[in-house]
């Protein structure tokens, strides 16, 4: 209901502040033309960590035309951050951090979480990015995300990110990706699990759209056979 304040009661918003969401409140107030006042409240209300500020600056700041935009203050801010924590902004905020870091600096941050935790973070940020980048980088970028998740050994919770960016993979990326993805879900060894579900072909879709050709359609193939013998000797 933010956008929809009036100056009056965004007003009164204000002084409960921070029991408002922060980043909507200098929507608002960038809206009515308190650009200043909206920086301002960000800077001192989004939480005491760097984090917080950045994560709200970076909300806060897409939304303005560019030249117009809080840069450097979320440069400042990215520069007192850990790499993960870096990585982690860059994945919530794709568009916005390449609006406000700049493209390479975007991709550079979404590599640079190198913890042993990190291989989600990383492949889902370049993920995000390959739709948020300039078209003669969305390539690479889906390239580098393909490279993290098999680094990090095929994480799970990334695998639908890594779909999302399956539009600017190679055609041998996609099939190589659902060779090791598809097998998974035999995991529940059914024609349900084969066709719905984490590793499904629903979720793979993407990946057979970009990788098409012979290679797909017998990795689809093995896998509902054998969902079917399973199903044959149990029944």
């Amino acid at each position: 209901m933010t956008p929809y304040l009036s100056e009056p009661l965004l007003e009164r918003a204000l002084e409960e502040v921070p029991v408002w969401p922060v980043h909507a409140l200098g929507a608002r107030l960038v809206s009515v033309g308190r650009e200043d006042e909206a920086r301002a409240l960000v800077l001192r209300w989004a939480g005491s960590s760097a984090g917080y500020r950045a994560d709200a600056l970076l909300r806060l700041g897409e939304a303005l035309p560019p030249g117009r935009r809080p840069v450097e203050e979320v440069r400042a801010l990215f520069e007192e951050l850990a790499p993960e924590e870096r990585c982690h902004r860059v994945k919530e905020h794709p568009s916005a951090s390449v609006a406000l870091l700049g493209d390479e600096a975007a991709l550079r941050i979404a590599e640079g979480c190198v913890e042993p935790s990190g291989s989600y973070a990383r492949t889902g940020a370049l993920a995000r990015l390959a739709g948020a980048l300039p078209e003669s980088m969305r390539a690479e970028a889906a390239r580098r995300a393909v490279l993290a998740f098999e680094a990090g050994g095929h994480d799970a919770d990334a695998l639908g990110d890594l779909c999302g960016a399956a539009p600017w993979m190679s055609p041998a990326d996609a099939a190589r990706l659902l060779s090791a993805s598809l097998l998974d879900a035999s995991g529940t060894p059914s024609l349900a699990g084969v066709f719905q579900g984490w590793a499904s072909v629903a979720q793979l879709a993407g990946l057979f759209r970009r990788a098409g050709g012979e290679e797909t359609v017998l990795a689809a193939a093995e896998e509902v056979a054998l969902a079917g013998r399973w199903l044959h000797r149990v029944g």
